[in-house]
């Protein structure tokens, strides 16, 4: 006898969530006691597998289908894969490196059933940093601090430390607050980028052994997106704070990475008090400092009943996240979930289901396209249908009908009811005209489409002719 069991059942012993002295982030949650089995059992005088207990009941969320090979049962590198990976390593070559190898082997990264975590855990290796926050001061405390460092080290006259200070607004945190940059202070994203490029790609390779490369670095750089997609989508991290509510309302709203940046703020929170509250028309505003400290006051506003909420050190504006100041305010109003204005799009599990409305260049990306197709498709449809005048005949005759409904369609005078004019049937052909009308306007068609054709051609081998004579009105009528 068999059993087959979701990968939530079960749950996590308590001694893991209590452990003393806890240096690495827990592992998420993933277990949900979940019911759903498939039982079978070997029956010997049939000599068949037969099906004994089927419960198909979950008490969760299911992934998506094509994230479903990512899961722990189905991860798994073979023997001949594991022992190509330590001989590749003694030889020197880096994990990544050899992760890309076994890619390429396999047609790229989507087509191999484990990730770069589970060859790190091959070879024990694994390791999780976790960025901290980023400190400021105030603007006459930054300046302060400025000049008791220049006088206390006697490098006043420094030219280059001058020009430095001069453009402050640059890079000095009380200046570029408010201004949104996503946590990004350096280049290093950029130099990380170009790190991975040179991974790929050697000077000495041409044109197209660039574009080769190019696009396996582009798979890699997918494939860990969407890793880390699938990572966000796994299970629940475990609550580690006190104030459970809204630390579950992030998890279940952030992605992975995200939410371990705004868990630190949760754990900051004890040292942070509200001091006092005013009351005005539309909006109330809270006075915030630290435990000890009440000389250093953070203004919080709550507009419009918690619709709008900002803070004097604009850390929600700069990075996307509220800060510890915000999250104090929402426990004092005894806030559950995180509210919407607060939420930017961008960090959420679901920021890329709006990639999904096409922009005008997506949208200008996707008509050429569609033409490149469209022109492939009549090509091989020529070569058919010119074999024989039936076939030729019957082509033309449909294309040029959807062409004159598609034509009317776009200019809005389409006849609602069929007639001497003509409707639609279903697969949007003109129907219901007299033979005569419709054999006319096809015609014209014809010889529209000849002319122009003919005119293609004479420009072509620099022939000119009359003008009056080539011009043709719009709407598919005759020359004057």
């Amino acid at each position: 006898m068999q059993r087959f069991v979701c990968f939530r059942q079960g749950y996590r012993l308590e001694k893991w969530y209590t452990l003393p002295n806890r240096k690495r982030e827990p592992k998420t949650e993933t277990r949900t006691r979940c019911e759903a089995q498939f039982q079978v059992k070997f029956v010997g005088v049939t000599r068949r597998w037969h099906v004994t207990q089927f419960l198909n009941v979950h008490n969760h969320e299911l992934l998506e289908g094509r994230l479903s090979r990512l899961l722990p049962g189905h991860r798994s590198m073979s023997k001949a894969e594991i022992a190509l990976m330590n001989n590749m390593r003694k030889s020197r070559i880096s994990t990544s490196q050899v992760y890309a190898l076994l890619a390429s082997q396999s047609s790229y990264f989507n087509k191999l059933n484990y990730g770069p975590r589970d060859m790190y855990n091959q070879i024990a290796k694994a390791r999780c940093d976790i960025p901290e926050d980023v400190g400021d001061y105030e603007m006459p405390v930054f300046c302060n601090k400025w000049q008791t460092l220049v006088e206390e080290f006697g490098v006043e006259e420094k030219e280059w430390l001058n020009e430095i200070y001069e453009k402050r607004r640059s890079w000095a945190t009380c200046y570029i607050r408010g201004k949104f940059f996503a946590r990004f202070r350096t280049i290093s994203r950029c130099e990380g980028l170009h790190s991975l490029i040179k991974k790929y790609t050697k000077p000495h390779y041409d044109l197209s052994e660039f574009i080769e490369n190019f696009q396996r670095m582009l798979g890699h750089m997918r494939f860990r997106e969407f890793y880390a997609e699938y990572e966000s989508a796994r299970g629940v991290p475990v609550m580690q704070t006190c104030i459970e509510p809204l630390e579950m309302c992030a998890a279940d709203t952030y992605t992975r990475e995200v939410f371990l940046l705004f868990r630190p703020i949760l754990v900051r929170l004890d040292a942070m008090k509200v001091l006092d509250y005013q009351t005005r028309d539309n909006s109330v505003i809270y006075y915030v400092c630290r435990y000890a400290k009440p000389t250093n006051v953070w203004v919080v506003e709550c507009v419009d009943n918690g619709n709008v909420i900002t803070c004097s050190c604009m850390r929600m504006e700069s990075f996307g996240i509220p800060c510890e100041h915000i999250i104090s305010v929402l426990v004092r109003r005894d806030v559950r979930k995180i509210p919407k204005c607060l939420v930017l799009h961008r960090w959420t599990k679901k920021a890329k289901e709006s990639m999904s409305e096409p922009s005008s260049f997506t949208s200008e990306l996707q008509a050429s396209s569609r033409l490149c197709i469209l022109n492939e498709c009549a090509r091989m449809m020529s070569e058919v249908a010119c074999a024989t005048t039936e076939r030729f005949h019957e082509t033309r005759d449909l294309m040029l009908d959807l062409y004159s409904s598609y034509k009317a369609l776009d200019e809005g005078n389409m006849p609602s009811k069929p007639g001497l004019g003509g409707g639609t049937d279903p697969k949007g052909l003109v129907v219901g005209k007299s033979p005569n009308v419709a054999a006319i306007a096809r015609n014209l068609v014809i010889i529209k489409l000849l002319v122009q054709s003919t005119m293609k051609m004479l420009s072509v081998h620099k022939v000119a002719l009359p003008v009056k004579l080539m011009k043709l009105k719009s709407g598919g009528e005759p020359w004057d």
